[in-house]
């Protein structure tokens, strides 16, 4: 009897623990959640479309580049990646994909559509032709844009792609941990946040930022690594365009990539296992006269090599 009672009391204990835990935790969630939406909403700009709404950056001077994200990305994701692997000096429009932030979902969401609302996008700008750059699942609307609007196409820059390749020749993707959990955390703000804050290195993995990679990377690479996990929130209104990617993903067909007739620069990392080297050998392979960069480490978001990257694609915008 004595047992149970004690057994009863630290179970008790334990619960109140938690709950006052989770209730101290509250202000500060609100006010991260305050400056991360202050971010996101920073600069934003509409457009309505035949695709819904469309939220998009049009931001700096210079030759226009078009981004596509990749997977829980957005517009505000865009902007870190763009900023850290492009730089300055150019002029960058980067659309939230369908689904992301406050990009409606249209009735068709497939890739293709999505590369014909960047199509849209670009004429009610009045741009001519632009470079784009697509990242992980981005790279799909990227290379459907270059394959059907060459005349609005002056280059194509594609960056850890996720695309079609036949079995035969692919390497299986391997996700850091079960899809079931992205299925949980990518759907709930306040528990993303937790996780992000107690243990960021799970978080960081969830996009192939492993332990043992982001230890050998230099020391202003892990600030980066930190804001890629922060643009993640708020996941609620990111999970929509997750779950639209992993159908599409899911359906990819082969595409016309010998009719892309500009010049195509696909770099990679041979440890990526969201995005496997192999995938991108082969698009690089049907592209003609692209050219294919390939680093032995570096994972998904090219850790290590930001900086090498950035030259490249400048060198190659020029």
């Amino acid at each position: 009897m004595f047992k149970r009672k004690r057994a009863s009391k630290m179970l008790i204990f334990v619960v109140l623990l938690f709950v006052s835990a989770i209730l101290s935790s509250i202000p500060f969630y609100y006010q991260d959640m305050k400056e991360v939406n202050l971010f996101m909403e920073n600069g934003a700009k509409k457009m309505e479309s035949p695709y819904g709404t469309i939220e998009y950056l049009d931001i700096g001077e210079g030759k226009p580049i078009l981004l596509s994200h990749g997977t829980m990305g957005g517009h505000d994701h865009g902007l870190l990646m763009a900023q850290k692997l492009i730089g300055d000096g150019y002029r960058v429009i980067i659309p939230s994909r369908f689904g992301y932030l406050n990009s409606e979902m249209p009735s068709d969401p497939s890739f293709e559509k999505q590369a014909e609302s960047y199509a849209y996008l670009i004429e009610q700008l009045e741009l001519e032709e632009v470079v784009v750059a697509g990242m992980s699942a981005g790279s799909v609307p990227a290379t459907l844009f270059a394959i059907n609007y060459p005349d609005k196409t002056e280059k194509l820059i594609l960056l850890s792609s996720i695309t079609y390749v036949p079995k035969a020749l692919s390497e299986p993707q391997s996700l850091p941990v079960p899809e079931i959990v992205y299925e949980t955390v990518l759907n709930n703000d306040y528990l993303f946040w937790c996780i992000y804050k107690l243990s960021p290195a799970t978080v960081n993995n969830l996009f192939g930022a492993s332990k043992e990679l982001t230890a050998q990377i230099n020391q202003e690479e892990p600030e980066f690594v930190d804001a890629v996990s922060r643009t993640f929130l708020p996941v609620s209104r990111r999970y929509a365009g997750w779950l639209n990617d992993s159908n599409n993903i899911s359906q990819l067909t082969d595409m016309n990539l010998e009719s892309i007739d500009v010049p195509t620069l696909v770099i990679s990392a041979k440890d990526d296992n969201l995005a496997p080297h192999s995938w991108s050998e082969y698009l690089s392979g049907r592209i003609h006269g692209s050219r294919l960069v390939a680093f032995e480490t570096g994972g998904h978001v090219l850790l290590g090599h930001t900086d090498e990257v950035k030259a490249l694609c400048r060198k190659f915008i020029d």
